[in-house]
């Protein structure tokens, strides 16, 4: 959810449309729901709320799609490290 949290803030400031994809189908989820007590949801919710133009797409994990396991790594390392992740 942390890294989900990220993208969401990161796509809040980029005013451009933005799909971010996730293998975490239990985070998006959470994000739907109405029902949510967890702080960092209920952020990320907020942002949502005020930007129509960031959206979601659920992928299957360890199936080889191309960079998700270096996406499943950076989000890991930062994280774990407390430090910033470059997609480069």
């Amino acid at each position: 959810m942390l890294a989900l949290k990220a993208a969401i803030e990161w796509a809040n400031i980029a005013n451009e449309d933005v799909n971010i994809w996730s293998d975490c189908e239990c985070s998006l989820r959470a994000l739907k729901s109405f029902h949510v007590k967890i702080t960092i949801i209920q952020e990320a919710q907020m942002t949502l709320l005020e930007n129509d133009r960031i959206r979601f797409g659920w992928v299957k994990a360890h199936i080889g799609i191309k960079d998700n396991g270096k996406a499943d790594t950076l989000a890991k390392e930062t994280t774990m490290d407390g430090i910033s992740a470059s997609l480069n």
